[in-house]
């Protein structure tokens, strides 16, 4: 059976020595089975996890727990692959163990995948931070939201704390001539399954209050049910400012305006 498997498969003494590998390992390695017996079997090793490979090994076998390792092993051509480690003792009737069997599981592209997501989720956090664009997602089920890195920032909050309930949201980082317009304004959309849409200010805990514009769609599960809100948050301050600004300058226009009107018709009169 260890022979046909895909994985690596390995026996070792009660103390660590190698006794036993399948043809698996010899394929991989490139290394004999004399090479690989006894200690052999840290040969392949990736040098930075040698020793945090024997660490684990050591701690497996005073506890008598289950060997457990994440690690990178060399092919026989150089290269190096990320392999999962395993291994569970076997004990006699006293307690004591007899031996040791594993197995050694490919998990390269697992690890790689890993490291495209950490990639994407790092540039996704620059990319927020940058446009000052966070996330949320607002489970149904019991209330709760999420938070991106940058939606706290947004909030005025520490981004290590935990994302606060929506009705707890609503009372301390809505501003409260605002605060009922979002809440109907939300509810409105979740009973009629629609994107949720709203501009809004929000006051942050030293009393700073920002403009943000909210955008969420929902998602359901195949009975139709809600399962959550997915959407962001846009800070608008800067531009609810310039147009705040742009609307007394028109206003002021206006005014000047309807004056050089009177202006001229009070010369044109006396003319």
């Amino acid at each position: 059976i260890a022979e046909s498997m895909p994985q690596i498969v390995w026996v070792t003494t009660a103390d660590g020595k190698t006794i036993y590998l399948n043809h698996q390992w010899v394929d991989y390695t490139g290394l004999s089975l004399e090479e690989s017996y006894g200690d052999g079997w840290l040969i392949p090793f990736h040098e930075d996890d040698k020793p945090i490979a024997w660490k684990a090994w050591n701690n497996a076998v005073a506890n008598q727990v289950e060997y457990n390792i994440e690690c990178r092993l060399r092919k026989y051509d150089g290269t190096y692959r990320w392999y999962l480690l395993r291994g569970v003792p076997k004990m006699n009737e006293k307690g004591e163990i007899l031996k040791w069997y594993g197995t050694c599981t490919d998990i390269e592209k697992i690890k790689q995948a890993e490291l495209d997501l950490r990639l994407m989720s790092r540039i996704m956090k620059n990319a927020q931070e940058i446009a000052h664009l966070g996330s949320f997602e607002y489970v149904f089920a019991d209330q709760t939201t999420i938070w991106s890195e940058e939606e706290y920032r947004i909030y005025g909050l520490d981004p290590n704390g935990p994302s606060p309930e929506y009705n707890v949201m609503l009372e301390k980082c809505i501003h409260p001539d605002d605060a009922k317009l979002l809440d109907d304004t939300f509810i409105t959309a979740m009973q009629n399954k629609q994107v949720y849409e709203l501009e809004h200010r929000i006051v942050r805990p030293d009393g700073g209050v920002r403009w943000v514009y909210d955008k969420a769609h929902p998602y359901f599960d195949q009975d139709g049910n809600l399962l959550r809100y997915v959407g962001a948050t846009l800070d608008v301050t800067d531009q609810k400012q310039a147009e705040i600004e742009r609307a007394k300058i028109t206003d002021d226009l206006i005014y000047r305006n309807r004056d050089l009107e009177q202006f001229t018709y009070i010369v044109s009169h006396n003319l």
